[in-house]
């Protein structure tokens, strides 16, 4: 769910989490604290959805990404959400990712992103200062005041 949250799409979602599931099976040995194993898939998944986009040569906008059955499901209201938050630096997509679709707690959230609880903070500040700026430029595209 990570990854299609990140990429919008269920192919490259699914390409995705094959690819991780690959790597840490192959890497398995490494894991050396069993608690800390969905931290761990998390890690890998934010790498690989990271560098997706970034060797990905035909990546097109979020709004052309996803199918129109998706679209009517999710509303108007959500993809323009999905749209504002596709906008969003990776590190900070993730962040809020992971604290408003997964309920991780910033501890979690920071052990994902190999960071501390502060840089967490940080994130999710800034992630949603982002977001809110980019709705409110939305609304006012969409619905310009006369």
């Amino acid at each position: 769910m990570i990854a299609y949250r990140f990429t919008q799409n269920y192919d490259d979602a699914s390409d995705i989490r094959q690819e991780v599931f690959v790597r840490a099976w192959k890497n398995i040995s490494h894991l050396k604290d069993e608690s800390k194993a969905g931290s761990w898939i998390i890690s890998i998944t934010y790498n690989y959805c990271k560098n997706f986009y970034r060797n990905k040569k035909d990546f097109t906008p979020l709004s052309e990404n996803y199918s129109g059955e998706t679209k009517e499901i999710r509303g108007n209201e959500s993809s323009m959400v999905a749209d504002a938050l596709a906008l969003l630096p990776a590190n900070q997509r993730m962040a809020i990712i992971l604290l408003e679709y997964e309920n991780k707690s910033y501890k979690e959230i920071a052990e994902s992103l190999n960071t501390n609880i502060s840089s967490v903070k940080s994130l999710i500040f800034r992630a949603r200062g982002n977001l809110r700026n980019s709705l409110d430029k939305t609304k006012i595209h969409k619905h310009p005041e006369v």
